[in-house]
């Protein structure tokens, strides 16, 4: 009878041992998709600046007015900051 159960717990730790090694090696590994590409937005830019243009910015999803102002060197100093929403 003892030498049954030994054969039977050397069986069960023969299959665990053989089920772990055929199945730790069958995963692959997938990649991480690559990070998406930044957006870029076209802007014309005029008025009291001090280089009216059109501009290219990366939408990085936080994008300003004052961005693009600051991107064609500012505001001059005639520019009425008051009245102008630059959030």
């Amino acid at each position: 009878m003892l030498k049954k159960f030994a054969v039977a717990a050397i069986l069960a730790v023969v299959l665990v041992a053989a089920s772990f090694l055929i199945f730790s090696g069958t995963e692959e590994e997938i990649p991480a998709p690559p990070p998406p590409a930044p957006k870029k937005i076209a802007v014309y830019v005029s008025g009291q600046v001090k280089t009216p243009a059109v501009i290219t910015l990366e939408d990085n999803g936080n994008l300003r007015a004052i961005d693009a102002v600051n991107a064609v060197g500012g505001l001059t100093e005639l520019a009425d900051t008051e009245n102008v929403n630059l959030a």
